[in-house]
């Protein structure tokens, strides 16, 4: 019976994982961020938590909400020819559509069911490596579809390399945030901000040109920490963002090094 297949693309708008008011009462619970009567506007905190997904994205190299990845990869013929995976720059939640291209000509789209990849064991993290295992139990109509006149791997040999030939579309980011990435945000959005409140809101005095940095968490700004009335707290969110840093690389972003 004949079959029509629709192929549809999108990108998943990202959202914010934290809200103001979740800022104010988990991270910031009890602290008066108020000046002249004026309390600090949501608007103000859902920037801090925002700057603060981009930077943690930037850090582990990971998507938090669910997004459509279009990426190419050159093939390498020794590498696929000795470990049969390609790796790219995102955790793959859920494989899309795998093509082979020489230049801007199509040579073959491979069958979904031989896409396979790795996820932890709860199964909140997906692996960056793409495995093409062929099979002989494809779904009915599932098979290799030619389009140029080169569309067998083997016809380059094992020492070719073909500029941008893999095409792939996957989903990446997570379903549901998982707590420990959430609450860095929380954490690291509330140091900030109460690093602003020392210099502006409170107007301490004896200020000076300063920043906070966490190996690739930086905002800078202008006041003294030591002087400011959040000092401590702001010490304590500083040590525990710096201890909690090194576990994300090794949960989220260290899955990247998998082999097989």
């Amino acid at each position: 019976m004949p079959r029509l297949t629709f192929i549809s693309k999108f990108n998943i708008i990202g959202k914010q994982i934290l809200s103001a008011n979740e800022i104010r009462t988990q991270y910031l619970h009890g602290i008066n961020l108020e000046k002249n009567g004026v309390t600090l506007p949501d608007e103000v905190i859902n920037n801090y938590v925002q700057t603060a997904q981009v930077m943690l994205e930037d850090m582990l190299h990971i998507k938090l909400n669910r997004t459509l990845i279009n990426e190419s990869r050159d093939f390498n013929g020794s590498d696929f020819m000795s470990w049969n995976f390609q790796k790219w720059s995102y955790p793959i939640n859920c494989v899309g559509i795998l093509t082979g291209y020489i230049g801007t000509v199509k040579q073959v789209t491979y069958p979904k069911s031989w896409l396979s990849t790795r996820t932890t064991a709860d199964a909140k993290v997906g692996s960056r490596l793409l495995y093409l295992v062929p099979n002989q139990n494809s779904q009915q109509n599932e098979q290799l579809i030619y389009s140029g006149i080169m569309p067998n791997l083997s016809t380059y040999g094992t020492q070719k390399q073909i500029p941008n030939y893999w095409m792939f579309s996957y989903i990446t980011g997570f379903k549901e945030i998982p707590l420990d990435i959430k609450m860095f945000i929380g954490k690291f959005t509330a140091m900030n901000i109460l690093v602003m409140a020392n210099s502006f809101l409170q107007k301490v005095p004896g200020q000076a040109s300063s920043s906070i940095s966490l190996d690739g968490l930086s905002q800078s700004t202008s006041l003294s920490i030591q002087q400011g009335i959040f000092s401590s707290t702001i010490k304590q969110y500083m040590q525990e963002l710096k201890d909690e840093k090194d576990r994300l690389f090794d949960l989220y972003a260290a899955i990247s090094m998998i082999t097989a």
